[in-house]
């Protein structure tokens, strides 16, 4: 009689190329983090060529400016956890994506990269609302009108095989969210 020890040896060696592909993949989202003010995280991280999205009946798209890069859509999710409104102005230096290279990335003005272009296109909006330009956040929520969470999308251009280690937000607060 022969031992049966091929099968359980298959099966972990199966258990750990499934490991290591999962653990491959890019992140896509990250736990919560807390500043002093602010609570926030990153829900959905996506690599892409290009960025369409309407306003009014212009439709416009952006693109990477240098060959060999990519867009990287980072959509944050963000709440005031103070009883008082935070203003945040969103911008340029405001926000930096750093790479597991140690390289930091800032993120794109989208109104100043916007070309408008005549035809609209199947994915427009995919990343809307965009998170950018000075914004007040109350820390009580439930008035009319009133939110105190703020949901968008930040735009970065960067390598297309970058591994992303933080998001540096530097807003109103000052905090580092970890992949």
């Amino acid at each position: 009689m022969r031992p049966r020890t091929s099968l359980p040896i298959l099966a972990l060696l199966a258990t750990l190329l499934l490991l290591t592909l999962a653990c491959s993949s890019a992140p896509r989202g990250t736990g919560w983090y807390r500043g002093n003010n602010l609570v926030m995280r990153v829900t959905d991280l996506q690599r892409v060529d290009e960025i369409r999205f309407a306003s009014g009946e212009k439709h416009y798209v952006i693109r990477p400016q240098e060959e060999g890069k990519v867009l990287a859509a980072v959509k944050m999710e963000m709440q005031n956890s103070e009883g008082n409104i935070a203003f945040l102005s969103i911008e340029e230096d405001s926000v930096t994506l750093r790479g597991k290279d140690q390289e930091d990335y800032t993120a794109i003005n989208y109104l100043e990269r916007q070309v408008e272009v005549q035809e609209s296109h199947p994915k427009e909006n995919a990343f809307s609302p965009f998170l950018w330009g000075d914004v007040e956040l109350p820390g009580q929520c439930g008035e009319p009108l009133q939110t105190c969470q703020l949901v968008g999308w930040l735009i970065f251009e960067v390598p297309e095989g970058l591994d992303p280690l933080l998001v540096l937000w530097e807003s109103a607060d000052t905090i580092y969210i970890r992949f």
